[in-house]
């Protein structure tokens, strides 16, 4: 279990660069057993997933083998398996003219219109590191135009991307308070609820001597 942090303000070749380094130190480590890694971290366990991690990246690059028998044709034969070990999975297999990827998923967590817009954007964020790898991470392409369209606009009202969080729920709020701002999960929530909310939070806030200028972490559900 290899562990990324990933700065937006880096370069593609800066990320990589200190990736590979964490990871030849990892492999220092490489003969602890897992199960050991296990109980030192004391995650909280769960039969549904794995306990470290439920993402997996594999690459392979191994060369084809083959062997011949007196009378025997042997090969290889590709088949589809109906279980994954992972929430979600990716291998990357070179091959000489290229490379493939296959996803694989829990139909219970993904479906396979989701996890289609997962290769694209990937794909695109590839294409984005190959054109420009100096280019900062937290600019890289990833959305396609009809994505970031869609983020950029409240009520078909188009608006720029420094617009801030604030200036964008009074814009919803004057449109009318009764109108839908979120909807997750079965449960839907208007602008004046939400204006309501987030005036109250702000009041706490105030409250405890917060004021104009001052950075607030607020760590709210999805």
């Amino acid at each position: 279990v290899l562990r990324s942090r990933v700065s937006g303000g880096e370069s593609f070749e800066q990320l990589v660069a200190a990736t590979k380094d964490g990871d030849l130190a990892a492999f220092a480590h490489a003969d602890i057993p897992f199960e050991r890694l296990v109980e030192l971290v004391n995650p909280e366990r769960s039969t549904a997933r794995t306990p470290l991690f439920q993402v997996a990246l594999s690459f392979r690059n191994l060369p084809e083998t083959s062997f011949e028998l007196p009378g025997l044709h042997v090969g290889t034969f590709e088949y589809d398996l109906d279980t994954t070990q992972f929430d979600l999975s990716l291998t990357v297999e070179e091959h000489a003219d290229g490379m493939t990827g296959v996803f694989s998923f829990a139909r219970d967590l993904f479906d396979e219109s989701t996890v289609e817009v997962f290769a694209q954007r990937f794909t695109r964020l590839l294409e984005g590191i190959i054109a420009a790898p100096r280019t900062p991470v937290g600019d890289l392409p990833f959305l396609s135009a009809d994505e970031y369209r869609e983020l950029t606009h409240v009520h078909s009202d188009e608006v720029t991307a420094t617009r801030l969080l604030p200036d964008l729920l009074t814009h919803g709020t004057r449109l009318g308070r009764d109108r839908i701002a979120v909807r997750y999960n079965g449960r839907s929530v208007t602008y004046g609820e939400l204006d309501d909310l987030s005036s109250r939070l702000a009041r706490v806030l105030i409250g405890r001597g917060v004021g104009p200028e001052k950075l607030v972490a607020v760590s709210l559900p999805r």
